[in-house]
């Protein structure tokens, strides 16, 4: 009786063997999946990121060293001569001055051969309080009275105090297109005005070539300047010029139709008439 229990129990041992064998067979075929390749859990997707509207996502921009940007277009140095570059001009570093009314000094540009002085502050709070410092006419910078050479042009913009001492309407043309309208202003010069005896003499000597009234003669512009030879530079073909600095001025008229550049040396007496 024992024998054919054992022997019983054997054979269902065996089926039981023969039907599993049969259902893994089956489940690589794709009939049924056998629980040992089932993965333990289902595979987590990430969420996506949450989407903003692009109007919310507003950049910061930084200038140079990290500092953000002046609110002016023009806030240093390096920004005043870029510009500057950028519409043409020829531009040169010549060294520093010192001015009476600032305790650092200014670096000198040379601007298509004219020389300009900037200052550059700390932060433009520091600068628009030496701005308000200077007079409407530039003669004076706080308790400052200032003798100027010739005409004092300043302009403020971030952190830069820019100074051309001069009347070249081109140069004053040019920085203002780069810097603002100057924060100084001057009247209207005229032939009547007390004005050195080289310019002067460029009025006459234009009234004389050119066939019209002193008074129909506007002065635009003028400023000391040294000339390269005793030409004035405005030698004819073939001239021999003496090869010596000759100081003097440099004068732009008008006559209100057209303009005129004139050069004359220091006294007056060389006077010459650009074609």
């Amino acid at each position: 009786m024992k024998r054919k229990l054992l022997v019983t129990i054997f054979t269902g041992l065996v089926l039981t063997s023969i039907v599993l064998s049969g259902c893994v067979q089956a489940g690589q075929t794709g009939e049924l999946t056998p629980l040992a390749t089932r993965p333990a859990t289902e595979p987590v997707t990430e969420p996506a990121p949450p989407e903003f509207p692009e109007e919310t996502l507003a950049p910061t921009t930084t200038g140079e060293a990290g500092v953000a940007p002046q609110g002016s277009p023009v806030g240093g140095y390096d920004d005043l001569v870029e510009a500057l570059l950028a519409t043409g001009a020829k531009v040169e570093q010549v060294g520093e001055v010192e001015q009476p009314f600032s305790e650092m000094p200014a670096r000198v540009i040379r601007v298509n051969d004219a020389d300009v002085q900037v200052f550059e502050f700390p932060d433009e709070a520091t600068r628009e309080a030496a701005s308000a410092m200077i007079s409407e006419d530039g003669s004076a910078v706080g308790p400052n009275m200032i003798t100027w050479v010739d005409q004092p042009n300043f302009w403020a913009s971030g952190r830069l105090l820019v100074l051309y001492v001069g009347k070249h309407a081109e140069i004053i043309s040019l920085l203002t297109r780069v810097l603002g309208e100057p924060i100084t202003e001057h009247e209207t010069m005229s032939p009547s005005e007390n004005l050195p005896e080289a310019v002067q003499a460029a009025v006459q000597k234009l009234s004389d070539t050119a066939k019209l009234a002193v008074d129909q003669i506007e002065i635009v512009s003028y400023e000391r300047v040294e000339w390269r030879d005793g030409c004035l530079e405005l030698s004819k073909p073939g001239q021999m010029c003496a090869q010596v600095i000759t100081p003097g001025y440099r004068v732009t008229l008008t006559d209100g139709e057209k303009t005129y550049r004139v050069h004359t040396d220091e006294s007056g007496r060389l006077v010459k008439i650009a074609q």
